[in-house]
């Protein structure tokens, strides 16, 4: 049934932040294989991102670009851009590529993920500052150093608010 999928998926989650990541991308993989999970479901989307995030921490940059690529494409098909979920991916697509030193694409997703927090949750809210914050280690990474400061400064404030 769908039910033991997910709670495979629950267990390649728990593998994954214990550190054991071949057996958690095994998991992720049987699930995106089974025929349980239409190709069409749109937890397929949440799989690849899960699948993706685990290839990234084993160092397989390349296969989980393609993966958060592939997740990122469903989400935007099941849930619209403006969606916690495209959000989420599109972080992870932005720390993909500044992993792989493309900081220019890596901007781009950072930037994209922020319009979309920004309009979900406000512009002073903990997503938010996690994400200036990122951008602001990408603009640095470009040399682009007033960008940087002015990110990182925006993201401060709102940690500095919200914490009171």
């Amino acid at each position: 049934t769908v039910w033991e999928l997910y709670f495979q998926y629950q267990e390649g989650m728990a593998f994954h932040h214990q550190g054991h990541y071949s057996q958690a991308e095994a998991i992720f993989r049987r699930i995106l294989a089974s025929p349980l999970l239409e190709e069409e479901h749109p937890q397929r989307a949440v799989v690849w991102n899960a699948l993706g995030r685990n290839l990234e921490s084993q160092g397989k940059l390349s296969e989980g670009l393609e993966a958060l690529q592939k997740a990122l494409a469903l989400k935007k098909k099941y849930w619209g851009e403006a969606h916690p979920e495209t959000a989420l991916t599109l972080m992870a697509l932005g720390e993909m590529f500044h992993a792989q030193g493309n900081f220019s694409e890596a901007q781009v997703h950072f930037q994209d993920a922020l319009e979309i927090q920004k309009l979900l949750v406000g512009a002073e809210s903990l997503d938010v500052a996690f994400t200036l914050h990122a951008l602001a280690q990408t603009q640095r990474a470009q040399g682009k150093y007033a960008g940087a400061l002015a990110s990182s400064h925006a993201a401060l404030q709102i940690q500095e608010k919200i914490s009171g």
